[in-house]
């Protein structure tokens, strides 16, 4: 039996084990490329040697289809493997490193990461350039790791209006929605077990662009029926908000909070605060410094040095 003192030499070596800072080094590159091959027929492609799903594009856009009768920019068809959360919309520019909100929310094994590609067919327009723009596809749905799509389609929607269009002062408003069926079948020791889980999410976003001033916002909740083999039905509710600020034509400030509530699975809270600052070293290097604070547990704590280039 170890005495008192071993105990606590043992403890305290722990201890100092834990405070020591973890230094790492990420390296991430991706191409991209796209264009015409005809009039109203595009291309569009991503790749990155890293695996990061929402690098991995590839996909073909027929545009302006029934153009005399709908008008321009009303009916447009893309194929492939997409993103449903499109990556070129600000809210998802922010240069703290990380998944967004919708990648690190995960309930059981039922993937429904909107920030990965997957393979599906997607209808988007704005009719006849104007305010009001929608998406709606039909997806194979996220495979998660290791795994398959299963036989079930996903489908996604958004509807979107634009306030003030045109004018430096453009205020983006949407409603989305994600219907999905994740089943899973699994063999342990001669036994199968099977999950079937129905899920939904259903949330608001928000972009504002005022001048040197930039607002993202987004808020959603999902609900999922069979989370896990043998679970009980789970629903939360996730929220983020990033306001940016253009202090300079090189200078960025912005924070990123996140928020994350569950009353049926606690092991889902998350609530946390992200500062970052930038700085534009050339037109296509940035450097950024970033600090992410978990507001529940003051201990965990990160902070991030990180510098882009773009060829």
């Amino acid at each position: 039996t170890p005495s008192e003192a071993d105990i606590k030499v043992t403890r305290d070596l722990i201890r100092a084990g834990h405070d020591q800072p973890t230094y790492e080094n990420h390296i991430s590159s991706f191409l991209s490329g796209g264009g015409s091959v005809a009039r109203d027929v595009s291309f569009f492609f991503s790749w990155s040697p890293f695996p990061a799903p929402m690098f991995h594009q590839a996909s073909l856009g027929l545009h302006n289809l029934g153009r005399g009768v709908l008008g321009e920019g009303t009916l447009n068809v893309k194929a492939g493997l997409i993103l449903l959360l499109d990556a070129q919309r600000p809210a998802h520019r922010g240069l703290a490193p990380g998944d967004g909100i919708a990648g690190v929310v995960r309930v059981g094994r039922t993937p429904f990461v909107l920030d990965d590609s997957t393979l599906g067919v997607k209808l988007e327009g704005r009719p006849m350039f104007g305010p009001l723009t929608y998406e709606l596809a039909v997806v194979a749905g996220p495979p998660g790791v290791g795994k398959d799509p299963d036989k079930w389609k996903d489908v996604f929607g958004r509807l979107s209006y634009i306030w003030a269009l045109n004018t430096s002062h453009e205020v983006k408003t949407g409603l989305f929605g994600y219907l999905g069926h994740a089943e899973r079948v699994a063999n342990l020791g001669g036994v199968v077990l099977r999950q079937s889980d129905r899920f939904w999410l259903a949330g608001f976003d928000l972009e504002a662009t005022l001048g040197r001033f930039d607002l993202n916002g987004m808020i959603y909740a999902s609900h999922h029926d069979d989370p896990d083999i043998g679970g009980e039905a789970v629903s939360f509710v996730a929220a983020r908000v990033e306001p940016k600020w253009g202090v300079t034509p090189r200078w960025i400030v912005a924070v990123r909070g996140d928020w994350v509530g569950s009353e049926d699975d606690h092991s889902l809270h998350r609530t946390q605060v992200a500062p970052h600052v930038t700085y534009l070293l050339a037109t296509n290097v940035l450097a950024s410094v970033v600090w992410r604070q978990d507001l529940l547990n003051l201990d965990n704590s990160t902070a991030n040095a990180v510098l882009e280039v773009a060829f």
